[in-house]
């Protein structure tokens, strides 16, 4: 009962604020004129335009089902000389016989550097006759190709890698890890012993990393590269790809040694210090592999590069 009681009030409290304004717009000619002005405005206001949105979709048409009983999502295919080949959506390479899906030939895992392919008739090396090959290519790189035998799936050559930059040199020495005291990334050529105690208090003093280790440095006759990432994630380290010394320069490829993680990575301070011969007539280039697809070819870019030492 009370219920109801309350309820009247509040519809009677309503009614009477209605009442009340339609008596003031009528005795206020400029207030209701105001109103009428504002409803036909909102009703002249076009609604907001819905938010953009770019969508795509990647979808599979049918599922190849491999020896090891794993599948592989695929969609288009291409043929020759009775076989079937598909680029799956996972980026695995599957070949199976032209008229029968379930006659699997061979399947191998690639990378997704790879968009288009092929299937050609080349010269194998070392054999008289021309060989099938399925014959893998980049939209965004074009010099490279990768091969592989159509009634095989072996891997023939890749082409495209540049040539070494001169001839191979093993370093003496090298050292690898994560840790430092420092979160600016350092990268310095150290040429006596003096500058590499003051690198050494500046990055890892304390830190208690394989730079500790460091030691019986002929200055003389060597130099070290301290690479030093700085305060970064997934990576615990700077490796050595190769070194090569020419007339002209003295190259150094550093690899970073990457991993997947899930959300929330640790910090890391990834470094690499390496031995280098001491090189007073020729610069130290460093390149890094620019290439970041899984599987994909090396792509090296000069990174830096430091002047010839001082006498």
């Amino acid at each position: 009962m009370r219920v109801r009681i309350r309820m009247g009030v509040v519809i009677a409290a309503m009614a009477f604020a209605m009442l009340s304004s339609a008596a003031q717009a009528q005795h206020s000619p400029a207030t209701g004129q105001q109103l009428i002005q504002l409803q036909r405005a909102v009703r002249q206001t076009p609604p907001p335009p819905p938010p953009v949105r770019v969508q795509g979709v990647r979808r599979s048409n049918k599922w190849i089902t491999l020896p090891s009983g794993s599948r592989v999502a695929v969609d288009q295919s291409i043929t020759g000389q009775g076989v079937r080949v598909y680029l799956g959506l996972l980026w695995h390479l599957v070949a199976v016989d032209e008229d029968d899906d379930t006659k699997v030939l061979w399947g191998k895992s690639t990378s997704a550097f790879w968009d288009k392919y092929t299937i050609e008739e080349i010269e194998a090396e070392g054999q008289d006759e021309k060989s099938w090959a399925v014959v893998l290519r980049s939209s965004r790189h074009e010099q490279f190709a990768e091969y592989h035998d159509l009634r095989t799936g072996k891997f023939i050559k890749l082409v495209g890698e540049e040539e070494n930059p001169g001839t191979a040199v093993q370093l003496r020495q090298t050292w690898s890890g994560s840790g430092g005291n420092k979160d600016e990334p350092l990268y310095q050529i150290v040429s006596t012993k003096e500058e590499w105690a003051r690198v050494y208090q500046e990055l890892f003093a304390g830190a208690n990393t394989a730079a500790d280790g460091i030691k019986n440095v002929d200055f003389s006759q060597e130099a070290l590269l301290v690479y030093y990432g700085g305060k970064t994630t997934n990576c615990r380290g700077f490796g050595v790809a190769g070194a090569f010394e020419s007339d002209e320069k003295f190259v150094v490829r550093v690899s970073a040694r990457t991993y997947q993680s899930d959300a929330n990575p640790p910090p890391e301070h990834p470094f690499g210090i390496y031995v280098l011969p001491r090189m007073t007539d020729k610069p130290y280039v460093i390149q890094r592999d620019r290439q970041g697809l899984i599987g994909g070819p090396d792509i090296w870019k000069e990174d830096r590069r430091f002047e010839p030492l001082k006498e």
